[in-house]
């Protein structure tokens, strides 16, 4: 009678999924065997002198590799001919005696001659190729309804906010517009917004921890030193570390500065993930430029330290800012007018006819080349009737240049990093990771 109810309780356990949980205990206590107390070394100690970051990131990327197949960092990223419309609504304005008439009248109309309604659409997004690997930080430039926001969505795999979409993302070498193999590269994303919410009581150790905690859950080895490391790691390399203690504060409750505020932001996003890969979408709103400046700096530390890819889009970017950036993606009207290295770009648009300002920084410059109403501003004067006239023609000028098919040749030998997405696991405890945060967006803990 025993062994019945033993055997019971097992199947109970397995439906639950309980067994599976108990087996990643049980490789999490083998691992913390095997490496033991690894963390008391000085160079792996963060609060040591002797403090030694590469030597404990490699440290951190081999357990966790070892434990779920996930090493972080060392993802790449391509897209290839990536176009994308959504439908254009009909604005409808208030109702008239007139339009109150015809709108029955046509429907009617058209359903007695059997036609349905043509749906218009507007292409956002076309023909954009490129690729990034890790350790880069790219800026994305764009005019106000340019593309730049579309496009962070369709490569971090949001197609269903489209009507169609065409081409193909790779993350090392896989279409993550597959749900299925997106799911597997979930966990290696993360997007940061333009506003900053937070709960102002929280100090921003205390926010960062929690953003910790719902990135690593306690089955992960050495969880607990890991969230605390990673906390204090990534607040120093964003410029924060000395603000831990303080609270995060808002407009009624004194906390942080502004600019401090946004790195907190940042630094959550961080936190809350193992993954590598971050969108971060007009983050220098209500910045000075000052700030900015300090934000992108910090923002290339991380990269760097992290083996991380982040895309962001900036307005009005200082020249020193500029410089930190791998790439610049310039956008107008979905297309892309430039694609390639940061320090490439003065000199491909002189190559067009253009020539910057000694007054004009940089990110202005380039947003002015393709505006009808400004590129004749920067245009060299021996070169007026040379220039460009419109997007497709800066489109095609790109298509034909050096820099573009490097960008080719490139997608055509093909991008793979070396690490990214959980493998070799079965179903079963795959979903046991997805339970718990390692595949969960940071948005339903909040």
């Amino acid at each position: 009678m025993e062994g019945v109810l033993d055997n019971a309780y097992y199947k109970v356990r397995n439906l639950l999924g309980l067994e599976k949980n108990r087996e990643l205990y049980r490789f999490k206590e083998e691992l913390e065997v095997k490496y033991g107390r690894w963390y008391d070394d000085p160079k792996m100690d963060p609060w040591s002198g002797s403090f030694d970051m590469k030597a404990r990131q490699e440290m951190e990327d081999r357990i966790v590799d070892e434990f779920i197949g996930v090493a972080p960092g060392g993802l790449s990223i391509s897209w290839n001919n990536v176009s994308a419309e959504v439908p254009l609504e009909e604005v409808k304005g208030l109702d008239t005696v007139w339009t109150s008439f015809k709108r029955p009248v046509m429907s009617t109309a058209r359903l007695a001659s059997c036609t349905e309604k043509h749906e218009r659409r507007h292409t956002v997004i076309s023909n954009m190729s490129g690729y990034v690997e890790g350790g880069e930080i790219v800026l994305i430039q764009a005019p106000p309804g340019g593309g730049a926001s579309s496009f962070m969505k369709l490569i971090s795999g949001k197609t269903e906010l489209f009507k169609d979409v065409s081409g193909e993302v790779l993350y090392n070498g896989e279409n993550i517009w597959d749900k299925d193999i997106m799911r597997l590269y979930k966990h290696s994303l993360q997007t940061v917004e333009q506003e900053d919410q937070h709960y102002p009581m929280l100090t921003v150790r205390e926010t960062l921890s929690f953003a910790a905690s719902c990135g690593i859950p306690d089955f992960m080895p050495y969880a607990e030193v890991m969230r605390q490391h990673r906390v204090e790691v990534v607040a120093r390399a964003l410029g924060i570390g000395h603000t831990l203690d303080t609270p995060v504060g808002d407009a009624s409750l004194r906390g942080v500065s502004g600019g401090e505020r946004k790195r907190v932001t940042i630094a959550e996003a961080i936190c809350s993930t193992l993954g590598s890969l971050f969108f971060m979408d007009n983050i220098s709103k209500g910045l000075d430029a000052a700030t900015t400046l300090d934000i992108c700096r910090s923002i290339q530390d991380f990269a760097r330290q992290y083996n991380a890819i982040v895309f962001v889009s900036l307005q009005q970017i200082g020249n020193e800012a500029f410089e930190l950036f791998d790439k610049v993606l310039l956008l107008d009207q979905g297309k892309t007018i430039y694609f390639g290295p940061t320090e490439k770009i003065e000199g491909y648009f002189e190559s067009l006819g253009f020539q910057r300002p000694a007054s004009r920084s940089m990110a202005d410059f380039i947003l002015s080349v393709s505006d009808p109403g400004m590129s004749e501003s920067v245009a060299n004067p021996a070169r007026l009737n040379d220039i460009p006239k419109n997007v497709d023609e800066f489109v095609e000028k790109y298509e034909s240049s050096e820099i573009f098919a490097e960008i080719e040749a490139r997608l055509e030998k093909g991008v793979c990093g070396s690490a990214g997405k959980i493998v070799d696991l079965d179903e079963d405890i795959k979903r046991v990771l997805r339970e718990d945060c390692l595949l969960n967006s940071r948005a339903q803990f909040v």
